[in-house]
C-alpha cells in the first residue's frame, strides 16, 4: 500500500493550513445551521398560515406568525389560519387541544372555527358563530377579509384571557 506524502514546508505553515482548514470547516458548519433554522422558520410560517388563494400579504403573514407565537406564548393553544379553495366542511369537526383553527372558504363566502373544549367554553358556541358569520364570511363578501380575521382573533383573544392586550410577543 503506498503511503500518502506528508505537507511539505515548514512547521508553521502546516499549522497555518490547519487553521485556515478548521476556519473553512466552521464557516460550513455555521451556513449549513444558518440554512436548516431559516427553513424551519419558513416552515413554521406555512403552518400558521396556508393561503391557497393569495390573499394574505407577506407582511401580514408575518404578523400572523408573532400572533400565533403570542397566542401560544400565553395561552398554550397554537392560532392557524387558512384560506382555502373550496366549500367547508359539515359543522363538527373540532380542533386538536392545542388548536384554534380559523378556516376561510372565499369561493363560498363562508368560515369555520374550531377550537378546543376550554377556548370554546371561554369564547362560547353562540359568539363563535358570530365571529364565522358576521366577522369572516362577511369579511370575505365585502372585501375586507384582514379587517375581519384581526377583529376575530382580537375577541377570542379577549374572551380566553381576560382583556389582555395581544402586542407583539417578546423577543
Amino acid at each position: 500500500m503506498r503511503r500518502l506524502p506528508l505537507p511539505q514546508g515548514t512547521l508553521t505553515q502546516r499549522l497555518a493550513r490547519g487553521v485556515m482548514l478548521g476556519c473553512i470547516l466552521a464557516l460550513v458548519i455555521w451556513a449549513f445551521n444558518a440554512n436548516v433554522n431559516n427553513r424551519l422558520a419558513k416552515v413554521r410560517e406555512d403552518a400558521v398560515v396556508r393561503d391557497e388563494v393569495g390573499l394574505i400579504a407577506e407582511t401580514d403573514r408575518r404578523q400572523f406568525v408573532e400572533l400565533s407565537q403570542a397566542f401560544e406564548k400565553n395561552f398554550g393553544v397554537v392560532l392557524s389560519i387558512r384560506i382555502l379553495r373550496g366549500d367547508p366542511p359539515a359543522r363538527g369537526e373540532e380542533a386538536p387541544m392545542r388548536a384554534i383553527i380559523l378556516s376561510l372558504y372565499p369561493e363560498r363566502n363562508a368560515a369555520r372555527i374550531a377550537m378546543p373544549p376550554l377556548a370554546l367554553a371561554a369564547v362560547g358556541s353562540s359568539l363563535r358563530q358570530e365571529l364565522e358569520q358576521q366577522y369572516l364570511a362577511l369579511g370575505l363578501e365585502r372585501g375586507y377579509v384582514l379587517e375581519g380575521l384581526v377583529r376575530a382573533l382580537k375577541i377570542i383573544w379577549e374572551k380566553i384571557g381576560g382583556e389582555q392586550d395581544p402586542g407583539p410577543p417578546d423577543g
